[in-house]
């Protein structure tokens, strides 16, 4: 039985959230995001941006309704390469199998807890977390 990446010891940074597909009681494949939650933080704490990497053979979707809340649309990062995307409630972001996906958490994010989605294109389900995947400010 394979160890469930919620529980392995060693993970991302605290900026860093993996995409990873684990296979469950060797016949059940689930995508899962590590960590399931990740803070801005605040201050001197403040994450300058958070990136998530695609650790699987194809490519996901992420989904953050209110992700202009948190970050800049002006500065979204897809495997090095900088674009503007616009409204984020209604479109989802492609992460190339093994690429990245990195967004600049703003100077000022409004406060609260904010769930977002990550859909595995070859398992065609959504990942999951620890929890449902969420970003929190502070």
């Amino acid at each position: 039985m394979a160890t469930s990446p919620r529980i392995a010891k060693a993970g991302p940074g605290p900026s860093q959230v993996h995409i990873v597909i684990t296979t469950i009681e060797d016949k059940i494949q689930r995508a899962f995001v590590v960590p399931g939650r990740i803070n801005t933080g605040t201050g001197e704490t403040k994450v300058p941006s958070i990136t998530w990497t695609n650790l699987t053979e194809d490519a996901v979707h992420l989904w953050f309704p209110f992700g202009d809340l948190v970050f800049n649309q002006d500065n979204v990062t897809v495997n090095g390469e900088a674009k503007k995307f616009e409204l984020f409630v209604i479109n989802t972001i492609k992460i190339p199998a093994k690429g990245t996906l990195t967004l600049t958490v703003q100077d000022n994010p409004t406060d609260g807890v904010y769930h977002y989605h990550v859909y595995s294109t070859s398992l065609k389900n959504s990942a999951e977390g620890d929890s449902e995947p969420t970003v929190s400010v502070p």
